[in-house]
């Protein structure tokens, strides 16, 4: 039983009381006379000192979060080019999407461009794999390449190609860069769409930057100090009447131009540009052989007779290609190899040397078709037949 003396204390004190005895003080002083709102203050701020850094720490991830949650959308006509058709197998994957056309030894890897769901780029990239270069489109995390720069990676370890390529739009095409800069002595090339390099590009790579002409976003002066980083095997091209998104299938972009053309078109010219910067695979066994592709579907051959101690000659020709010479004699060493259809074929070369041996070797190509019109010879080889 407390005393009134006590009670007075305690009730000047602040305590509360609470199950048969007194809780926290409000304010006053404590029964040895302290003041004991001071040390009520400094209890909270023990209790709450860690709130800071949480929110600190929280506050920019929900932001984040919310910032890359609001992305562009694919029209809802790509999801039809996400089908496996005659020409294209398409597939789910691990990294992404893989759209198998007939090519068996080039294959793109594609970043989409930042905040644009992946598979906005699925017509694009359908159309190029049915004209002969397969595609792998990667899906980054949170939608931007910066967080997904070493993709490739993975990408190539799960197939088996001769030659890959690097690719992609806007940020993507960026981030693809910087991964081709470090990494070109695994690449043929590298296609930037509406984008540009931030650092030198290897030498041994073909380097193509594809923009349109009303794109509002792409920064030009950049683009212009960007051309320092490009090897002496690159080339810019301009689709006339093209803007920045129009590479994609995902509606109007912010800030962008209006597009003169149509998506369909802007399109198909990048298909177009992309394939005619495609390496050509060269494959010779012995002394007399060079070729050049002049104008992708004629190759010019050129089998070494300038003594005059060899003749050549056609022994056995095929449906696909043909020569404008039927014999080679003389000291005329140059002739065409002209693509006739699509497809792989052989040609058999005799060679009757100085001391009257024979020896055969085989001439193969490959030939692509693009625009349904256009052939590219992909591949050449030139072998001895072993006796």
């Amino acid at each position: 039983m407390l005393t009134v003396s006590e009670e007075s204390i305690i009730a000047a004190s602040g305590y509360t009381e609470k199950a048969g005895g007194y809780n926290i003080f409000k304010s006053g002083i404590d029964q040895g006379g302290c003041c004991v709102k001071s040390c009520e203050k400094g209890y909270v701020r023990k209790r709450r000192w860690w709130i800071i850094p949480v929110f600190v720490i929280i506050l920019p991830c929900m932001v984040f979060l919310i910032y890359a949650e609001q992305y562009y959308h694919s029209d809802k006509a790509v999801y039809s080019l996400l089908m496996s058709d005659e020409a294209v197998a398409v597939e789910k994957t691990e990294y992404g999407w893989i759209f198998d056309g007939p090519s068996e030894d080039d294959a793109l890897i594609f970043y989409p461009g930042g905040k644009v769901e992946e598979t906005a780029y699925a017509p694009l990239l359908h159309h190029l794999a049915g004209q002969g270069m397969d595609v792998c489109l990667v899906k980054m995390p949170f939608r931007l390449a910066v967080f997904g720069v070493n993709k490739a990676d993975s990408v190539m370890k799960q197939h088996d190609y001769a030659h890959w390529y690097m690719g992609g739009h806007s940020l993507g095409g960026a981030m693809a860069a910087i991964y081709a800069a470090s990494h070109s002595e695994k690449l043929s090339g590298v296609y930037m769409l509406a984008a540009y390099p931030s650092k030198p590009l290897g030498e041994n790579t073909r380097n193509i930057i594809i923009y349109g002409s009303e794109d509002g976003v792409l920064n030009m002066e950049k683009l212009e100090k960007a051309h320092r980083y490009l090897s002496g095997d690159s080339a810019t091209y301009v689709i006339e009447g093209g803007n920045h998104a129009q590479f994609g299938n995902y509606g109007i972009q912010d800030g962008d131009g209006d597009a003169l053309i149509s998506a369909q078109e802007q399109q198909r010219m990048a298909v177009e540009f992309i394939l005619q910067n495609k390496s050509l695979s060269f494959d010779a066994d012995g002394e007399f052989f060079s070729a050049t592709v002049e104008g992708g579907a004629t190759l010019l051959l050129d089998l070494d007779n300038a003594n005059e101690d060899k003749v050549w000659s056609i022994i056995q020709e095929t449906d696909i290609f043909a020569s404008d010479y039927s014999t080679v004699t003389e000291d005329v060493s140059e002739f065409h190899i002209i693509a006739l259809n699509d497809g792989k074929g052989e040609m058999v070369f005799q060679c009757v040397n100085a001391d009257g041996t024979t020896e055969e070797y085989i001439l193969r190509l490959s030939i692509s078709r693009h625009q349904k019109k256009f052939l590219q010879i992909d591949t050449v080889s030139f072998k001895k037949i072993s006796e």
